[in-house]
């Protein structure tokens, strides 16, 4: 629905099809949103790795380095 907006300020254009266009990019919008999410979890979750990662190979040298005192 078009609340608050008078639709009668939209020349040639009825309101079922403006209705449908805002809906359409609304739909759009939600799609962006869900994919940007996604793509910002799977960075995050990535860098985790990487981190992790580095600290268990450090770990793994500061035991050889200890294993050698």
């Amino acid at each position: 629905m078009l609340s608050g907006i008078s639709i009668q300020l939209i020349q040639g254009a009825d309101r079922k099809s403006v209705e449908l266009s805002l809906q359409q990019l609304s739909d759009q919008v939600r799609w962006l949103d869900q994919k940007l999410m996604m793509k910002v979890e799977n960075e995050i979750s990535d860098q985790f790795q990487d981190r992790m990662n580095e600290m268990n190979a450090l770990k793994t040298t500061l035991k050889r380095v200890e294993g050698n005192y």
